[in-house]
């Protein structure tokens, strides 16, 4: 997903986060940034 030009993170069926990789982990306290530093950890 790196390397996706858009990445959209939906909750209830409603977009709640949208941004490349890099945006959405410049967002500390963005769900995508956390997921992926949940993962990150295994």
């Amino acid at each position: 997903m790196k390397s996706a030009d858009l990445i959209i993170m939906m909750e209830a069926g409603e977009i709640v986060e949208q941004g490349t990789h890099r945006e959405l982990m410049e967002r500390k306290e963005a769900y995508y940034h956390n997921i992926v530093n949940l993962q990150s950890r295994r």
